[in-house]
């Protein structure tokens, strides 16, 4: 009889252990399908973007509403906004300096010159250059990667990899990448990380509108960064076909001038301004008969 105890409890233990062992299995086995559903998951959004990160996502979201860009930093890293208009973004694993030449590891600047200006500017720089097409944010653009010249002043002899893009409104972004040829493919997989996650914003600076809305400046856009000769562009309703644009700098002094005297409804005038010794800031006014509107630059 007591054989026959023992054996019962001896079978009801064991039953209790494998039915616990069990549920752990199905605890276990559901977390790792959670866990391999959120890597899917994040693998398809990540090469909707454009590109399969080299390493993994970076922990910290950096979003630049001005220029109409996010990209995840490494945790830990810095970042310094450059100009009126953020329109350079240095990124860094150290606090970037302010007065330096240095501004980042990583680099993100947002211009308006076309693809071939900044192409010619960034090949002009480098030895032993290579081009290749890639994709970022979804947007097919190119990689340049050399050697900074040892003509150069700053960086000479270090490694560089640039990304062009062009991106919303006609802007182009370069996202660039320099460091010693000894640390340059350590940190590769890094800058490949952080490339993958550069992402366009929808949510844009929205067109300045005069108080009626029927003069809008759709470009350059307010706290722009702007080299001579700049893009205005802009739409008109009425009847007047003069729009008078202007620059104006400190005190009054106004830098450039032009007239555009089409019919349309549109305007795209390529404005030249002085660049001798510019002010940090200007104003630029555009107007069509009564109606006007105004944007604050930075010059350069």
């Amino acid at each position: 009889m007591t054989k026959r105890k023992t054996s019962v409890r001896y079978k009801k233990k064991t039953y209790n252990i494998n039915l616990f062992l069990g549920m752990v299995l199905v605890i276990l086995t559901l977390f790792l399908l959670v866990q391999l559903n959120r890597q899917n998951k994040e693998k398809k959004e990540v090469e909707k973007r454009g590109q399969v990160p080299a390493v993994s996502l970076c922990k910290s979201l950096y979003i630049n509403s001005i220029n109409g860009y996010e990209a995840c930093l490494p945790a830990g890293w810095y970042f310094k906004e450059f100009g009126a208009g953020k329109e350079t973004v240095g990124f860094d694993e150290r606090p970037i300096p302010t007065a330096t030449e240095y501004i980042g590891r990583f680099v993100v600047q947002a211009s308006e010159k076309t693809m071939e200006e900044e192409k010619l500017v960034i090949i002009s720089s480098l030895t032993g250059v290579s081009e290749e097409e890639v994709m970022v944010g979804g947007i097919k653009g190119v990689k340049i990667e050399g050697t900074i010249s040892s003509s150069r002043s700053f960086f000479n002899g270090q490694k560089k990899m640039v990304i062009l893009v062009k991106g919303r409104v006609g802007r182009i972004y370069e996202i660039s990448f320099i460091n010693t040829a000894e640390d340059f493919v350590g940190q590769l997989p890094v800058f490949l990380d952080f490339l993958s996650s550069f992402k366009f914003r929808d949510e844009l600076p929205s067109v300045v509108k005069s108080a009626s809305g029927n003069l809008i400046l759709e470009m350059p856009l307010e706290r722009a960064i702007i080299t001579s000769p700049v893009t205005v562009k802009g739409k008109f309703k009425g009847e007047e076909n003069k729009i008078r644009i202007e620059l104006v700098g400190e005190e009054g002094r106004v830098l450039g001038a032009a007239l555009w005297a089409l019919p349309g409804g549109h305007f795209e005038e390529n404005l030249y301004f002085e660049t001798g010794v510019p002010p940090e800031k200007a104003v630029l006014k555009v107007e069509a008969g009564e109606e006007m509107v105004e944007v604050n630059v930075g010059i350069r």
